[in-house]
């Protein structure tokens, strides 16, 4: 089962990636279906008040998150700069791979969900810069995905914002912020811009030197200056 819903979501990022967004959200909402048909351990007790590097150490180790290789942009893609454009992948760790039994971490439930939700949103947030005729119904979609993804902080399996998800989460708030900006949503831009500040308290050096949220620095607030490890 945990290599069946890691292969779906690595199959639909390359359909993102092809442009094929149908059969990237059909095979997503497989994925979803799957993942939720899988069995949790109870839900620890933490506290998100104390400091990572006492509380939070080592957390996420059991499954490995990246963004897919960026494609050439083509001729229809010039909004692309515009958000974080590229589907997340995820890998379980090879220890916590149980064939015969559907059991996954709390951490590596919320994280699989936050990058299905993500590019569930990133399919219909590309979709409405590549149609004909671009459709604030998508942009709606795609927030709609993006809440989803944000609203797994407040569950109660425990879920802490650090580690690998925390490089998914920042892509979320960046492209919430951009949908509600073009749709002129601008109590929700920002909205958005505060979480954003908020799971930046979250963030460790290893996090700000990663690929992806090297890459995301043109899209914060206040520039490089608001990147800053949480003490």
């Amino acid at each position: 089962m945990q290599r069946e819903i890691q292969a779906i979501n690595t199959a639909a990022a390359a359909m993102i990636q092809k442009n094929s967004f149908d059969q990237a959200c059909r095979l997503l909402l497989c994925g979803t279906s799957k993942l939720s048909s899988c069995i949790l351990p109870p839900a620890p007790i933490v506290d998100a008040t104390k400091k990572l590097s006492t509380s939070y150490e080592g957390v996420g180790q059991e499954i490995e998150v990246h963004a897919a290789e960026d494609q050439p942009q083509g001729p229809q893609d010039q909004h692309a700069g515009n958000f974080f454009s590229q589907p997340f992948l995820f890998e379980y760790s090879e220890g916590t791979i149980c064939s015969d039994f559907p059991e996954l971490s709390n951490y590596q439930y919320n994280t699989s969900a936050a990058i299905y939700l993500f590019n569930l949103g990133l399919c219909w947030h590309t979709a409405h810069y590549q149609t004909r005729r671009a459709k604030a119904d998508f942009l709606m979609k795609a927030i709609h995905c993006y809440e989803e993804a944000i609203s797994l902080l407040k569950t109660d399996r425990g879920f802490v914002p650090t580690g690998p998800v925390l490089k998914v989460l920042l892509a979320v708030c960046i492209n919430a912020a951009h949908c509600n900006n073009e749709l002129a949503n601008f109590g929700q831009l920002n909205r958005w811009n505060n979480v954003l500040q908020f799971l930046l308290k979250f963030s460790t050096q290893e996090i700000l030197q990663s690929q992806e949220v090297l890459s995301m620095k043109g899209f914060f607030t206040g520039s490089t200056q608001t990147l800053a490890p949480a003490a």
